[in-house]
C-alpha cells in the first residue's frame, strides 16, 4: 500500500448539521478526535476510505481501541455515531 503525506480538511466542517450532532453528544471529544484519526489511518493505509492495518487485515473495533489507546466501548459509541 502507499503510504499518502497529507489528508485535506474543509474548512467549513464544524459548519455541517453531522458536526452539530457530535456536539450534542456527552463524549463529543473524543468522537471528534476518533473521526480525526481515523481520516488519518485511512490517509496512510491507502484503502480507498477503508481501515487496514495490512495490506489484507482490515482494523476491528479492538484494534482501534489499541490503536488509539481508549476504552472498546469508547470505540464502539464513537462508531455508532
Amino acid at each position: 500500500m502507499k503510504e499518502r503525506k497529507y489528508v485535506k480538511f474543509k474548512l467549513d466542517i464544524y459548519d455541517d448539521t453531522t458536526t452539530k450532532i457530535i456536539d450534542q453528544k456527552p463524549e463529543r471529544d473524543f468522537i471528534h478526535y476518533f473521526f480525526a484519526r481515523c481520516i488519518v489511518l485511512a490517509g496512510k493505509s491507502d484503502g480507498e476510505g477503508e481501515l487496514y492495518m495490512a495490506k489484507d487485515i482490515p482494523y476491528t473495533i479492538e484494534t482501534l481501541a489499541i490503536e488509539f489507546n481508549r476504552d472498546i466501548e469508547l470505540v464502539k459509541l464513537a462508531l455508532n455515531v
